[in-house]
């Protein structure tokens, strides 16, 4: 079971490997071209909205014109990370099909339409983390500078979209004391987003629950992460629509100043908390390709698992394997 057996004598499995290896290289190098596109893009647009600081006599006040870049950076930076995990995804199953064409072998002959229609039916098989045992995973071991072409992306977006903040929130127009209110929540929430998202355990090996197990990788998936990220968004929200009503009460100033102050700061929040959903959700992608989830060894097992197949490449065998079975034998045990 879980054995494609192709109708294809040796010599047309290999033609169509060979066909197969220049598509999908091809399609490598479109995505890359994308992300080169949507970083250059980011960079000029953003240096446009921050020279446009020196036009005085515009008529956008520039706290906002500071927020306006934010609009393309904040998504185009996830986009940027979602193009690295279709990379790594086609990057873990040339892997798996150059080494099948190396051994001369006849399985998983498959198209990679065909085998993307496999890759989320057994999404429940591969998401396992058990199975790592089998599989001699190295990523784990790397840290966040291991890529620099990724680890340098993460930066300059971070610093554009920090930058684009922190000079927007200098030209607010609101008091210095509600200023003070915001720095304090970002503190506040950075502290909560290491208790909460727990980034620094990505990748690392913890013992499992079931003493007869061996050790398990730490992981979620992004579905469950991005829940966590909107909570800590909704903190964020809150803390700071907490102290800015405190300052209602507290202060002795006029509530009338406090209340014009009101929709400035709340167009600051909502860019702001829009930038702690999207940088924790970011953080969480980067260090997952580089040493997580999405990591290319982690894609090359994973295509193993759903091709049916198990390559030792020490002894040079390549055999079919139901690992749809050997999940069940460990969940009996």
């Amino acid at each position: 079971m879980g054995r494609i057996n192709p109708t294809l004598d040796p010599a047309e499995i290999v033609d169509f490997r060979k066909g197969q290896f220049h598509d999908l290289r091809a399609e490598l190098g479109h995505l890359k071209t994308c992300q080169t596109s949507l970083l250059i893009f980011s960079s000029a647009g953003a240096g446009i909205f921050i020279g446009l600081l020196r036009n005085e006599s515009g008529y956008i006040h520039p706290a906002y014109l500071l927020l306006f870049p934010l609009i393309f950076l904040l998504p185009l930076w996830i986009i940027f990370y979602e193009k690295a995990r279709s990379i790594a995804r086609i990057v873990g199953f040339l892997r798996v099909q150059e080494k099948l064409y190396m051994f001369k072998s006849t399985l998983a002959v498959i198209g990679w339409e065909s085998a993307m229609k496999k890759y989320w039916s057994k999404k429940d098989t591969w998401d396992n983390r058990i199975l790592d045992d089998h599989f001699t995973i190295e990523s784990s071991k790397k840290t966040a500078t291991t890529s620099i072409y990724w680890f340098s992306v993460y930066c300059t977006f971070l610093i554009l979209i920090v930058t684009c903040l922190v000079l927007s929130g200098i030209y607010l127009p609101i008091e210095n004391f509600t200023k003070i209110g915001i720095i304090i929540a970002v503190i506040l929430t950075l502290i909560e987003s290491f208790y909460l998202l727990k980034l620094q355990n990505i990748g690392k090996q913890k013992q499992g629950i079931d003493t007869q197990q061996k050790k398990q990788v730490k992981h979620t998936n992004l579905k469950i992460f991005s829940k966590k990220a909107i909570y800590l968004s909704i903190f964020f929200m809150t803390v700071n629509g907490i102290f800015w009503i405190l300052t209602f009460f507290v202060r002795e100033n006029d509530n009338s100043i406090l209340i014009s102050q009101f929709f400035p700061l709340v167009i600051y929040l909502m860019f702001f908390t829009s930038f702690v959903l999207c940088v924790s959700i970011t953080s969480w992608m980067f260090l997952n390709l580089v040493k997580g989830r999405y990591s290319y060894d982690l894609f090359e097992k994973r295509w193993q698992i759903i091709l049916g197949i198990k390559i030792d490449e020490d002894n040079g065998v390549i055999e079919a394997k139901d690992w749809d079975a050997t999940l069940r034998n460990i969940s009996w045990n």
